[in-house]
Order: C-alpha cells, then structure tokens, then sequence
C-alpha cells in the first residue's frame, strides 16, 4: 500500500504545475503524485501528466474543496500532503509536515509560510481567524494555508469538505469538534502573490465568500 501521497488541486495553473510536480517527485517519501485538475481551460493536465503526475479530470470547475475530495478517493494512502498548484519549485518543502504524524504527535500539520507583503490577504485571513476562534475558541495562526499533512484516518473524519476557498477554514473548524490533534510547522515556500488588479480582487472577493460560507454553515450545526 502506498505510504505517502500527494494530492494537488489545480485550476488554470499550466504555468507552474509541472515545477511543482517535479519538486513533489524529487522527494523519496512521496511516493506518489495525484493532480487534481479542477475543470482547467488550458493545459494543467498535460503539463502534470508530462511532468510524471498521475490526473484526475474534473470535466468542470468544482471548487477545492470537492477537487481534494477526489483525490482522496482516488488513492489508499495511509498519509496525505495536501498542496496547492502554484508552489512551483519550493513545493517538495511539504514533506517536513510528515514527521509529526509518522511519530503519531499529531492527526493534521498546518504548513505555516513566510509572510508576504502586498497580496492583500489579510482581510481574508483575519475574518476566517475570527470566525474559527468564535466557533471553537482557538484557531491556527495559518489557517488558510493550503499546505497541510493529514493521515487517511483523520481525513476520512474531515469529510465532507467545505466547498471552494473554504476547505480550510471548514477543515481547522472539524478538527478541533472531532477531536484531532493539529500542529503547526515552519515551511519556507512562497506563493505566488495575488495582484491588486480586477482578476485579483475577485479571486479574494471569492475566497471571503466561501470562507463566511464555511463558518455560517458551521455556526448553525454547533
């Protein structure tokens, strides 16, 4: 049985998913590679399957949270790195979240990443902070981070997920009610900024949707 997976969500990123693929494959313990392409209208597919990933095809943009849960369901890995498209080159650097759950410390490790200036996310990161912290009374200081190591168990718990840029949010939101452990580690990955330009302020307009969404939805099942 597989070990180690890694499952990527991917949506128009033809330009960095096989650097990132590439980077995911140099690392031995990841022993396999599932790209998740989101309904992509370029050539996310083909770049991942040249690059050595195994494709899964959404035949139309499902959001993130429903493109993790296929993959999921598409490997029997005992341990999943959940890793967003766009890392590029830097993105074998998930595979320092794996150590905690290997020695049985933790259910799911929250990759924390540099801080960035410029990209706007803060408005977002601090409502899903606020929002997670009144539901459950703590939440991780990368809440939205999509870097994160989770063992098969402990995913399994975590589904259904929360649907688009929610998945997070909904995922930090579960672990504490189900009882998880969660850690937080360093890692030194970059993402590619989001620019203040229209197609940047509707990414993040999307992404403060489905996290209030996520949170409103968990309000009412308390």
């Amino acid at each position: 049985m597989t070990r180690v997976a890694a499952i990527v969500p991917a949506h128009n990123e033809a330009d960095s998913i096989a650097a990132t693929v590439r980077s995911l494959l140099d690392q031995p313990v990841i022993e396999e590679v599932l790209v998740v392409d989101d309904g992509s209208r370029d050539l996310t597919a083909f770049e991942a399957r040249r690059a050595g990933a195994q494709v899964i095809n959404l035949l139309r943009n499902r959001g993130k949270g429903s493109a993790l849960e296929a993959g999921f369901r598409a490997t029997g890995a005992e341990f999943l790195l959940l890793v967003d498209a766009d890392l590029g080159g830097g993105a074998g650097e998930v595979a320092r979240l794996l150590p905690p759950l290997f020695r049985g410390e933790a259910d799911l490790v929250i990759g924390r990443m540099p801080p960035m200036g410029g990209g706007g996310f803060g408005l977002v990161r601090t409502a899903a902070r606020q929002g997670v912290t009144r539901l459950v009374g703590e939440a991780p200081r990368s809440v939205l981070s999509g870097q994160r190591a989770v063992s098969r168990r402990a995913m399994a718990t975590l589904l259904p997920l929360a649907g688009g840029f929610g998945a997070e949010v909904g995922m930090a939101i579960d672990a504490v009610r189900r009882g998880l452990r969660v850690k937080e580690l360093p890692v030194d990955i970059f993402h590619r900024p989001t620019l203040r330009d229209p197609a940047g302020f509707i990414h993040r307009a999307r992404q403060l949707r489905d996290v209030a969404s996520a949170i409103w939805a968990r309000r009412s099942s308390r």
